[in-house]
Protein backbone atom coordinates (compact mmCIF):
# COMPACT_ATOMS: atom_id res chain seq x y z
CA UNK A 1 0.00 0.00 0.00
CA UNK A 2 2.99 2.48 0.69
CA UNK A 3 4.20 1.98 -2.54
CA UNK A 4 1.68 2.87 -4.37
CA UNK A 5 0.90 5.80 -2.04
CA UNK A 6 4.31 7.11 -2.64
CA UNK A 7 3.66 6.65 -6.34
CA UNK A 8 0.63 8.98 -6.26
CA UNK A 9 0.92 12.10 -8.41
CA UNK A 10 -1.30 14.90 -7.57
CA UNK A 11 -2.16 18.84 -8.61
CA UNK A 12 -3.54 21.62 -7.24
CA UNK A 13 -6.05 23.00 -9.14
CA UNK A 14 -6.92 26.74 -8.82
CA UNK A 15 -11.34 27.04 -9.21
CA UNK A 16 -12.12 29.98 -11.22
CA UNK A 17 -15.68 31.23 -11.75
CA UNK A 18 -15.66 31.04 -15.53
CA UNK A 19 -19.02 33.43 -16.12
CA UNK A 20 -17.28 36.32 -14.39
CA UNK A 21 -14.41 37.92 -13.66
CA UNK A 22 -11.55 36.34 -11.55
CA UNK A 23 -10.84 38.11 -8.14
CA UNK A 24 -12.18 41.23 -6.72
CA UNK A 25 -14.15 43.15 -9.12
CA UNK A 26 -14.93 46.89 -8.10
CA UNK A 27 -18.67 46.78 -8.31
CA UNK A 28 -20.07 50.14 -7.75
CA UNK A 29 -19.47 53.91 -6.97
CA UNK A 30 -21.12 55.84 -4.11
CA UNK A 31 -20.71 59.26 -2.86
CA UNK A 32 -20.31 58.14 0.98
CA UNK A 33 -17.72 57.30 3.19
CA UNK A 34 -18.83 52.77 3.81
CA UNK A 35 -18.44 51.34 7.23
CA UNK A 36 -20.24 48.03 7.11
CA UNK A 37 -21.45 45.42 4.84
CA UNK A 38 -24.08 42.95 5.87
CA UNK A 39 -25.74 39.77 3.32
CA UNK A 40 -28.37 37.65 4.75
CA UNK A 41 -28.26 35.53 1.02
CA UNK A 42 -26.78 36.05 -2.32
CA UNK A 43 -28.96 38.30 -3.24
CA UNK A 44 -30.12 40.78 -0.33
CA UNK A 45 -27.41 42.43 1.18
CA UNK A 46 -26.92 46.23 2.50
CA UNK A 47 -24.48 48.38 3.39
CA UNK A 48 -23.83 51.13 6.31
CA UNK A 49 -22.21 54.51 5.63
CA UNK A 50 -21.98 58.62 5.97
CA UNK A 51 -24.99 60.77 5.73
CA UNK A 52 -28.55 59.84 5.74
CA UNK A 53 -29.20 56.83 3.48
CA UNK A 54 -28.25 53.11 4.35
CA UNK A 55 -27.98 51.25 0.56
CA UNK A 56 -29.18 47.86 -0.35
CA UNK A 57 -29.77 45.29 -2.61
CA UNK A 58 -31.78 42.69 -3.68
CA UNK A 59 -29.48 41.41 -7.11
CA UNK A 60 -26.52 40.68 -5.38
CA UNK A 61 -25.03 44.11 -5.82
CA UNK A 62 -25.47 44.60 -9.38
CA UNK A 63 -27.87 47.64 -7.95
CA UNK A 64 -27.94 49.14 -5.28
CA UNK A 65 -30.98 51.37 -3.68
CA UNK A 66 -31.14 53.51 -0.72
CA UNK A 67 -33.85 54.24 2.39
CA UNK A 68 -33.43 57.73 4.31
CA UNK A 69 -32.85 56.69 8.19
CA UNK A 70 -34.14 59.99 9.10
CA UNK A 71 -30.86 60.91 10.95
CA UNK A 72 -27.82 63.14 10.03
CA UNK A 73 -25.47 60.76 11.56
CA UNK A 74 -22.93 58.20 10.09
CA UNK A 75 -24.11 54.61 10.29
CA UNK A 76 -20.89 52.35 11.29
CA UNK A 77 -23.14 49.09 11.01
CA UNK A 78 -25.77 47.04 9.76
CA UNK A 79 -27.64 43.60 10.52
CA UNK A 80 -30.87 42.13 9.40
CA UNK A 81 -32.45 38.83 11.17
CA UNK A 82 -34.42 38.29 7.83
CA UNK A 83 -34.97 40.14 4.72
CA UNK A 84 -37.00 42.55 6.42
CA UNK A 85 -36.34 43.40 9.97
CA UNK A 86 -32.83 44.93 10.54
CA UNK A 87 -31.23 47.61 12.63
CA UNK A 88 -28.41 50.13 11.88
CA UNK A 89 -26.05 52.17 14.52
CA UNK A 90 -23.95 54.97 14.28
CA UNK A 91 -22.66 58.35 15.29
CA UNK A 92 -24.28 60.56 17.88
CA UNK A 93 -25.60 57.35 19.47
CA UNK A 94 -28.53 56.75 16.86
CA UNK A 95 -30.36 53.47 16.77
CA UNK A 96 -32.58 52.87 13.55
CA UNK A 97 -35.09 49.76 12.64
CA UNK A 98 -36.62 48.36 8.98
CA UNK A 99 -38.79 46.19 8.88
CA UNK A 100 -39.28 46.30 5.18
CA UNK A 101 -35.83 45.38 3.84
CA UNK A 102 -34.11 49.26 4.73
CA UNK A 103 -37.15 51.21 1.84
CA UNK A 104 -37.83 53.12 6.16
CA UNK A 105 -36.64 53.42 8.98
CA UNK A 106 -37.80 54.46 12.59
CA UNK A 107 -35.50 55.78 15.07
CA UNK A 108 -34.87 54.11 18.46
CA UNK A 109 -32.45 55.78 20.22
CA UNK A 110 -30.67 58.74 20.18
CA UNK A 111 -27.75 60.05 22.70
CA UNK A 112 -25.53 62.83 21.26
CA UNK A 113 -22.29 61.98 23.29
CA UNK A 114 -22.54 58.61 21.90
CA UNK A 115 -20.63 56.61 19.02
CA UNK A 116 -22.11 53.37 18.62
CA UNK A 117 -19.92 50.83 16.51
CA UNK A 118 -21.38 47.43 15.77
CA UNK A 119 -24.63 45.90 16.18
CA UNK A 120 -26.21 42.42 16.63
CA UNK A 121 -29.34 40.50 17.52
CA UNK A 122 -29.48 36.94 18.70
CA UNK A 123 -33.35 36.70 17.26
CA UNK A 124 -35.95 39.04 16.52
CA UNK A 125 -36.56 40.41 19.96
CA UNK A 126 -32.69 40.25 21.67
CA UNK A 127 -29.95 42.29 20.76
CA UNK A 128 -26.91 44.44 21.58
CA UNK A 129 -25.11 47.44 20.07
CA UNK A 130 -21.51 48.74 21.59
CA UNK A 131 -20.11 51.58 21.25
CA UNK A 132 -17.81 54.48 23.16
CA UNK A 133 -18.77 58.21 24.98
CA UNK A 134 -17.67 60.99 23.55
CA UNK A 135 -16.80 62.69 26.44
CA UNK A 136 -15.17 60.48 28.79
CA UNK A 137 -13.81 57.54 26.46
CA UNK A 138 -16.04 54.73 28.44
CA UNK A 139 -17.26 51.98 27.17
CA UNK A 140 -20.87 51.03 26.02
CA UNK A 141 -22.93 48.29 25.93
CA UNK A 142 -26.86 48.12 24.93
CA UNK A 143 -29.15 45.42 25.06
CA UNK A 144 -32.69 44.90 24.05
CA UNK A 145 -35.35 42.24 24.73
CA UNK A 146 -37.94 43.35 23.01
CA UNK A 147 -36.96 44.71 19.61
CA UNK A 148 -35.85 47.88 20.66
CA UNK A 149 -38.23 49.12 21.95
CA UNK A 150 -36.02 49.79 25.06
CA UNK A 151 -32.49 49.49 25.86
CA UNK A 152 -30.50 49.10 28.44
CA UNK A 153 -27.16 50.58 29.27
CA UNK A 154 -23.78 49.10 31.35
CA UNK A 155 -20.88 51.08 31.29
CA UNK A 156 -17.24 50.16 31.27
CA UNK A 157 -14.04 51.74 32.57
CA UNK A 158 -12.85 54.63 29.67
CA UNK A 159 -10.03 52.12 28.65
CA UNK A 160 -12.19 49.80 26.83
CA UNK A 161 -13.96 52.12 24.00
CA UNK A 162 -15.81 48.86 22.43
CA UNK A 163 -15.73 48.91 18.46
CA UNK A 164 -17.63 45.13 17.65
CA UNK A 165 -19.67 42.40 18.74
CA UNK A 166 -20.61 39.17 17.68
CA UNK A 167 -22.53 36.30 19.29
CA UNK A 168 -22.29 32.41 18.18
CA UNK A 169 -25.77 31.55 19.01
CA UNK A 170 -28.01 32.64 22.03
CA UNK A 171 -25.60 32.42 25.24
CA UNK A 172 -21.84 32.97 23.76
CA UNK A 173 -21.05 36.31 22.58
CA UNK A 174 -17.66 38.53 22.87
CA UNK A 175 -16.55 42.15 22.45
CA UNK A 176 -13.65 43.86 20.62
CA UNK A 177 -12.29 47.06 22.49
CA UNK A 178 -8.74 48.96 22.96
CA UNK A 179 -7.00 46.24 23.82
CA UNK A 180 -9.36 43.82 25.60
CA UNK A 181 -11.95 41.02 24.88
CA UNK A 182 -15.07 40.80 26.50
CA UNK A 183 -17.17 37.82 27.03
CA UNK A 184 -20.33 36.30 27.70
CA UNK A 185 -21.82 33.16 28.56
CA UNK A 186 -25.14 34.34 29.64
CA UNK A 187 -26.80 36.71 26.91
CA UNK A 188 -24.42 39.28 28.07
CA UNK A 189 -25.92 39.65 31.97
CA UNK A 190 -22.35 39.44 32.52
CA UNK A 191 -18.92 39.97 31.03
CA UNK A 192 -15.38 38.49 31.72
CA UNK A 193 -12.64 40.50 30.57
CA UNK A 194 -10.07 39.04 28.33
CA UNK A 195 -6.69 40.65 28.31
CA UNK A 196 -4.40 39.89 25.26
CA UNK A 197 -1.61 42.11 26.34
CA UNK A 198 -1.56 44.62 23.62
CA UNK A 199 -2.65 48.33 23.31
CA UNK A 200 -3.49 48.77 20.25
CA UNK A 201 -7.33 49.32 19.09
CA UNK A 202 -9.14 45.62 18.33
CA UNK A 203 -11.16 46.87 15.29
CA UNK A 204 -13.03 43.72 14.41
CA UNK A 205 -14.16 39.92 16.35
CA UNK A 206 -15.34 37.01 14.65
CA UNK A 207 -16.21 33.74 16.11
CA UNK A 208 -16.98 30.74 14.14
CA UNK A 209 -18.04 28.54 17.24
CA UNK A 210 -17.38 28.63 21.08
CA UNK A 211 -13.85 27.72 20.44
CA UNK A 212 -12.42 29.25 17.23
CA UNK A 213 -12.09 33.12 16.97
CA UNK A 214 -10.13 36.18 15.63
CA UNK A 215 -9.68 39.93 16.50
CA UNK A 216 -7.93 42.26 14.64
CA UNK A 217 -6.77 45.83 14.51
CA UNK A 218 -3.95 48.27 14.18
CA UNK A 219 -2.94 51.48 15.19
CA UNK A 220 -0.35 51.91 17.48
CA UNK A 221 1.57 48.93 15.95
CA UNK A 222 3.46 49.19 12.79
CA UNK A 223 2.51 45.72 12.34
CA UNK A 224 -1.33 44.56 11.98
CA UNK A 225 -2.58 42.90 14.72
CA UNK A 226 -4.18 39.39 14.23
CA UNK A 227 -4.78 37.16 17.62
CA UNK A 228 -6.74 33.79 17.38
CA UNK A 229 -8.13 31.66 20.09
CA UNK A 230 -8.90 27.75 20.02
CA UNK A 231 -10.79 27.50 24.00
CA UNK A 232 -12.85 30.49 23.59
CA UNK A 233 -10.78 32.73 24.59
CA UNK A 234 -8.83 31.41 27.87
CA UNK A 235 -5.57 32.16 25.50
CA UNK A 236 -5.19 34.27 22.46
CA UNK A 237 -2.25 33.54 20.29
CA UNK A 238 -0.64 36.44 18.38
CA UNK A 239 -0.23 35.46 14.18
CA UNK A 240 1.93 37.01 11.33
CA UNK A 241 3.61 39.81 13.19
CA UNK A 242 5.63 40.86 9.78
CA UNK A 243 2.55 41.97 7.73
CA UNK A 244 2.35 45.40 8.19
CA UNK A 245 -0.66 47.03 7.81
CA UNK A 246 -3.70 48.17 9.39
CA UNK A 247 -6.95 45.82 9.86
CA UNK A 248 -10.25 46.84 10.17
CA UNK A 249 -12.52 43.95 9.86
CA UNK A 250 -11.85 40.21 9.52
CA UNK A 251 -14.53 37.25 8.72
CA UNK A 252 -14.71 33.33 8.69
CA UNK A 253 -16.67 31.12 7.37
CA UNK A 254 -15.51 28.13 8.78
CA UNK A 255 -12.45 27.72 11.29
CA UNK A 256 -10.22 27.41 8.46
CA UNK A 257 -11.47 29.88 5.87
CA UNK A 258 -11.26 33.25 6.78
CA UNK A 259 -10.57 36.96 4.98
CA UNK A 260 -9.39 40.70 6.79
CA UNK A 261 -9.48 43.66 5.05
CA UNK A 262 -7.43 47.25 6.08
CA UNK A 263 -6.22 50.51 4.94
CA UNK A 264 -4.55 50.94 1.78
CA UNK A 265 -6.34 48.25 0.00
CA UNK A 266 -5.11 45.57 2.09
CA UNK A 267 -6.62 41.99 1.72
CA UNK A 268 -5.66 39.18 3.53
CA UNK A 269 -6.80 35.37 3.76
CA UNK A 270 -6.36 32.31 5.67
CA UNK A 271 -7.34 28.69 4.70
CA UNK A 272 -5.76 26.93 7.80
CA UNK A 273 -7.15 29.25 10.41
CA UNK A 274 -3.97 29.79 12.16
CA UNK A 275 -0.54 30.21 10.77
CA UNK A 276 -0.54 31.32 7.26
CA UNK A 277 -2.54 34.63 5.63
CA UNK A 278 -1.40 35.58 2.22
CA UNK A 279 -2.38 38.99 0.22
CA UNK A 280 -5.18 39.21 -2.12
CA UNK A 281 -4.56 42.92 -4.02
CA UNK A 282 -7.25 45.09 -4.75
CA UNK A 283 -6.55 48.90 -5.25
CA UNK A 284 -4.35 50.97 -2.95
CA UNK A 285 -6.37 54.13 -3.16
CA UNK A 286 -9.38 52.63 -0.96
CA UNK A 287 -9.27 52.26 2.74
CA UNK A 288 -11.66 48.92 3.20
CA UNK A 289 -13.40 48.90 6.32
CA UNK A 290 -15.64 45.98 6.18
CA UNK A 291 -15.77 42.58 4.38
CA UNK A 292 -18.38 40.29 4.35
CA UNK A 293 -18.90 36.42 2.94
CA UNK A 294 -21.60 34.23 2.12
CA UNK A 295 -19.89 30.86 1.48
CA UNK A 296 -16.39 30.26 0.33
CA UNK A 297 -16.78 32.35 -3.15
CA UNK A 298 -19.05 34.99 -2.75
CA UNK A 299 -17.84 37.83 -0.77
CA UNK A 300 -18.07 41.94 -0.36
CA UNK A 301 -15.58 44.52 0.91
CA UNK A 302 -16.44 48.17 0.88
CA UNK A 303 -14.66 50.94 2.29
CA UNK A 304 -13.78 55.04 1.95
CA UNK A 305 -14.76 57.15 -1.26
CA UNK A 306 -17.73 54.61 -1.41
CA UNK A 307 -16.01 51.63 -3.05
CA UNK A 308 -17.22 48.63 -3.70
CA UNK A 309 -15.49 45.24 -4.58
CA UNK A 310 -17.42 41.59 -5.01
CA UNK A 311 -15.92 38.22 -5.31
CA UNK A 312 -17.25 35.15 -6.77
CA UNK A 313 -14.22 32.90 -6.83
CA UNK A 314 -12.77 33.38 -3.05
CA UNK A 315 -10.72 36.95 -3.90
CA UNK A 316 -8.95 34.78 -6.64
CA UNK A 317 -5.51 33.82 -6.51
CA UNK A 318 -3.72 34.53 -2.48
CA UNK A 319 -0.08 35.35 -3.20
CA UNK A 320 2.83 36.65 -2.10
CA UNK A 321 5.16 39.88 -3.37
CA UNK A 322 8.56 40.54 -3.54
CA UNK A 323 8.19 42.52 -0.28
CA UNK A 324 6.48 39.10 1.41
CA UNK A 325 8.60 36.78 0.41
CA UNK A 326 9.96 35.92 3.96
CA UNK A 327 6.53 35.17 4.43
CA UNK A 328 6.59 32.29 2.47
CA UNK A 329 9.88 30.34 2.86
CA UNK A 330 8.46 27.02 2.42
CA UNK A 331 6.49 23.98 0.28
CA UNK A 332 3.65 23.20 2.30
CA UNK A 333 0.64 21.15 2.30
CA UNK A 334 -1.99 21.41 4.15
CA UNK A 335 -4.95 19.41 5.45
CA UNK A 336 -8.28 19.40 3.65
CA UNK A 337 -11.36 21.04 5.10
CA UNK A 338 -13.96 19.95 6.42
CA UNK A 339 -11.94 16.36 6.97
CA UNK A 340 -14.27 14.12 7.07
CA UNK A 341 -16.67 15.49 4.23
CA UNK A 342 -19.37 15.48 1.69
CA UNK A 343 -19.45 15.85 -0.66
CA UNK A 344 -16.64 18.95 -1.46
CA UNK A 345 -13.62 19.88 0.49
CA UNK A 346 -10.69 22.39 0.12
CA UNK A 347 -7.33 21.82 -0.16
CA UNK A 348 -4.91 24.25 0.14
CA UNK A 349 -0.71 24.72 -0.49
CA UNK A 350 1.94 27.11 -0.73
CA UNK A 351 4.57 27.77 -3.22
CA UNK A 352 7.32 30.16 -2.03
CA UNK A 353 8.94 29.67 -5.54
CA UNK A 354 7.73 29.67 -8.85
CA UNK A 355 6.77 25.70 -9.85
CA UNK A 356 5.13 22.83 -11.93
CA UNK A 357 2.66 21.34 -9.84
CA UNK A 358 0.32 18.42 -10.47
CA UNK A 359 -2.66 16.65 -8.19
CA UNK A 360 -4.23 13.67 -8.51
CA UNK A 361 -6.39 11.94 -6.18
CA UNK A 362 -6.72 8.15 -5.92
CA UNK A 363 -8.77 5.89 -3.25
CA UNK A 364 -7.19 3.23 -0.94
CA UNK A 365 -6.20 0.85 -3.75
CA UNK A 366 -4.18 3.41 -5.44
CA UNK A 367 -6.79 3.75 -8.31
CA UNK A 368 -6.38 6.79 -9.75
CA UNK A 369 -10.54 8.42 -9.04
CA UNK A 370 -9.49 12.37 -10.02
CA UNK A 371 -7.05 14.57 -12.39
CA UNK A 372 -7.78 17.98 -11.33
CA UNK A 373 -4.79 20.16 -13.72
CA UNK A 374 -0.95 20.49 -14.31
CA UNK A 375 0.65 23.41 -14.97
CA UNK A 376 3.06 25.82 -13.61
CA UNK A 377 2.39 27.62 -11.15
CA UNK A 378 3.96 31.25 -9.13
CA UNK A 379 4.51 31.63 -5.82
CA UNK A 380 1.53 31.96 -3.47
CA UNK A 381 -1.00 30.01 -1.75
CA UNK A 382 -3.17 28.11 -3.81
CA UNK A 383 -6.83 25.97 -3.10
CA UNK A 384 -8.41 23.22 -4.81
CA UNK A 385 -12.28 22.54 -3.80
CA UNK A 386 -12.27 18.71 -5.05
CA UNK A 387 -15.81 17.29 -5.08
CA UNK A 388 -16.53 13.37 -4.19
CA UNK A 389 -20.43 13.86 -5.40
CA UNK A 390 -19.66 10.64 -6.80
CA UNK A 391 -17.31 8.49 -4.99
CA UNK A 392 -18.13 6.17 -2.44
CA UNK A 393 -17.61 6.41 1.60
CA UNK A 394 -13.98 5.54 2.33
CA UNK A 395 -10.73 6.73 2.35
CA UNK A 396 -8.42 8.84 -0.13
CA UNK A 397 -5.47 10.33 -0.83
CA UNK A 398 -4.26 13.71 -2.12
CA UNK A 399 -0.29 14.20 -2.47
CA UNK A 400 1.70 17.25 -3.75
CA UNK A 401 4.40 16.98 -6.44
CA UNK A 402 6.01 20.02 -7.24
CA UNK A 403 9.63 20.43 -9.10
CA UNK A 404 10.17 24.23 -8.86
CA UNK A 405 11.25 26.66 -11.70
CA UNK A 406 13.42 28.75 -9.32
CA UNK A 407 15.48 28.17 -6.20
CA UNK A 408 15.69 29.66 -3.21
CA UNK A 409 19.04 28.81 -2.81
CA UNK A 410 20.29 28.43 -6.68
CA UNK A 411 19.78 24.98 -6.34
CA UNK A 412 16.86 22.70 -7.78
CA UNK A 413 14.18 22.16 -5.50
CA UNK A 414 11.49 19.62 -5.45
CA UNK A 415 8.95 18.94 -2.89
CA UNK A 416 6.17 15.85 -2.72
CA UNK A 417 3.92 15.43 0.42
CA UNK A 418 0.63 12.63 0.76
CA UNK A 419 -1.91 13.33 2.94
CA UNK A 420 -5.11 11.16 3.99
CA UNK A 421 -8.87 12.26 3.61
CA UNK A 422 -12.27 10.77 4.43
CA UNK A 423 -15.80 11.15 2.42
CA UNK A 424 -18.48 10.23 5.01
CA UNK A 425 -22.38 9.77 4.07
Amino acid sequence: MNKIVCLLSIMIFLQFNLNSQTGWVQQNFGNQEFWSVYFIDQNNGWIAGFLSAILYTTNGGTNWGGGSTGTNSTAMSVYFVNNNLGWAVGTAGYIVMSTNGGDDWIIQNAVQDYQLNSVKFIDDSTGFAVGVNYSDGTGIILKTTDGGSNWDQEIFPNEYEFTDIDFIDQEFGWIAGKGIVMKTTNQGISWLTQNLNTSVYLRSIDFTDQNNGWVVGGLGDPFVTIFHTSDGGSNWIRQNSEITGRLESIFFINQYLGWSVGYNGLIIKTTDGRTYWGYQYVSSAYDLRSVYFIDENMGWAVGSDGVIFKTTDGGGVTFIGDDEAKLLKEFSLAQNYPNPFNPSTVISCQLPVNSNVTLKVYDILGRQVATLVNEEKPAGSYEVQFNASGLTSGIYFYQLLVSALQSKDGKADGYSETKKMILLR
